[in-house]
């Protein structure tokens, strides 16, 4: 069968899963971008070697060539952790393929590209404090968004699941939200007063009156639940008003790192952000690590007791 008819099935395949919008899009776009280079051939006939021959042509491939938007002119190329993951996902699609029955050939040998990993990047304390203290919690908008940026700070949230949350699953007083996270599974996360408190000053008063029945907690001005594109605009106009570059993920990372900072550990930590796997978790831990190191350098007993001894 040709391949455009197997991708449509993956597609249908994914959302039989229970899979968000955003992660079927992504699949999507790799996929989309691997037929225009090998073309609508029989799925039958793909092998390891085609894939070694795409992953060959997206490290030569400019970073926004065929961009909808983007059309600066630049010879940067695509990143290492992007092409990897981009091989990831074409990877999952083939090894489906294999798994469906619709070839006999096995995509176990091929080998992901190493890639370099990313720094992981948060926000210091006081650019936390400012960014909080900027909004105007006398206006609806203002509490409304404090509210949205505390529930990614405090609780760890990512975008997707501050737009899903529901009024019901917010607990006042037991102090926890139940969230869905990605492929539709629940998890319950602890917030803290202050988060709480944003949360039910806006809840009993300053929620906008939905436009038609909606659990949905957030609510944008027209009356019609929060969007993805509203956050996100929203953070790029607070971004460029604070000139501190963030983006929404950096909520989530710095709420990671001040959660290990603080005493807690990687177990929990994997359960509150709803991760499946430890791998991001031990990321977060290495920045605790060094973070540690510099604290103790900073506290440490024997060297302040020889401080205390040398000046006294």
């Amino acid at each position: 069968m040709k391949l455009n008819v197997m991708i449509n099935e993956f597609k249908m395949e994914q959302e039989l899963r229970g899979n968000s919008e955003k992660t079927i899009k992504n699949y999507m776009q790799v996929l989309e971008m691997f037929i225009k280079y090998i073309g609508d051939i029989d799925a039958s006939e793909l092998t390891v070697n085609d894939m070694n021959k795409f992953q060959i042509h997206l490290q030569r491939k400019k970073k926004y060539d065929g961009h909808k938007f983007k059309k600066v002119r630049t010879e940067e190329k695509i990143g290492s952790s992007t092409l990897a993951t981009y091989m990831r996902r074409l990877r999952v699609f083939m090894n489906w393929l294999y798994n469906e029955e619709y070839t006999e050939k096995d995509f176990k040998k091929y080998r992901l590209p190493k890639y370099t990993s990313k720094v992981v990047d948060y926000f210091e304390a006081y650019e936390v404090q400012m960014i909080l203290d900027s909004f105007n919690e006398r206006s609806e908008l203002g509490l409304r968004n404090k509210a949205i940026v505390s529930l990614m700070f405090d609780c760890g949230l990512r975008v997707g699941e501050v737009i899903t949350l529901e009024c019901q699953n917010v607990f006042f007083s037991r102090g926890v939200i139940k969230v869905l996270g990605k492929g539709d599974k629940e998890r319950i996360v602890p917030m803290g007063v202050i988060t709480k408190k944003l949360l039910y000053k806006y809840v009993n008063g300053s929620r906008t009156m939905p436009l038609f029945e909606t659990d949905k907690l957030f609510i944008m001005c027209n009356g019609m639940p929060i969007t993805y594109n509203a956050i996100k605009m929203m953070l790029q106009r607070r971004s460029k008003k604070l000139d501190i570059h963030f983006n929404a993920h950096k909520f989530r990372h710095t709420f990671a790192t001040s959660y290990l900072q603080e005493g807690g550990d990687t177990f929990a930590l994997q359960d509150i952000l709803g991760h499946t796997t430890q791998r991001m978790s031990k990321r977060y831990a290495k920045v605790t690590a060094s973070y540690l190191v510099n604290q103790h350098k900073k506290l440490s007993p024997l060297d302040s007791l020889h401080k205390k001894r040398y000046f006294h």
